[in-house]
């Protein structure tokens, strides 16, 4: 669940382990020197730059106080928002990507869809060799193939509906034993 990203495969990775295998030289190098290095970077730069590139800017004291209050929620805000906003890029994509499918396909195939085709110059090389139309040619020659597939599959389904074991077909007369012959000859049957 979440993300992948190396945090969570260090976190997996310890969890894993348990208790009597624990690497503690794993869990130094990849679980904690990176959290803490980050977290540490976080609190040190706008420290850094509040006491020393607004000062070196000339400006004065009142100033370089008002920057260093306002610095880190700032900075907090900023990064909220960073995130919000991939955050938000990612949920219009993938609600793109929902619509897309909910029109255009059907199983796992894409229909009425035609993606916009890229400009290829005289002189620049296409795809592969090939032209638009030109990759798009086997899907159309698998076409007939699925549609021969599908029709054979209705004709099995309709044999299935319409098959109960017994024919009523020319052939010869079954008949109970000690019947007379002759009887019942309208009625022929044989047992598929």
């Amino acid at each position: 669940m979440g993300p992948h990203w190396w945090l969570k495969r260090a976190i997996e990775q310890v969890y894993n382990d348990g208790f009597r295998n624990m690497n503690l030289r794993f869990i130094l190098v990849k679980l904690c020197a990176p959290v803490i290095a980050a977290l540490g970077m976080a609190l040190a730069m706008p420290y850094v730059i509040s006491k020393s590139i607004v000062p070196a800017l000339g400006f004065s004291p009142s100033v370089q106080n008002l920057v260093l209050r306002r610095i880190y929620p700032t900075l907090l805000a900023t990064i909220i928002m960073i995130v919000a906003s991939i955050f938000q890029a990612r949920q219009f994509k993938r609600l793109y990507e929902h619509i897309k499918n909910d029109k255009y396909l059907v199983g796992q195939r894409l229909v009425n869809y035609e993606p916009k085709k890229p400009f290829t110059g005289h002189n620049s090389p296409s795809f592969a060799g090939m032209t638009f139309s030109q990759a798009q040619q086997p899907a159309q020659q698998q076409q007939p193939a699925i549609a021969a597939v599908q029709q054979q599959q209705q004709q099995q389904q309709q044999q299935q509906e319409g098959n109960i074991g017994v024919d009523i077909l020319p052939g010869p007369l079954l008949q109970p034993a000690g019947a007379a012959p002759g009887g019942n000859a309208g009625l022929q049957q044989r047992l598929v």
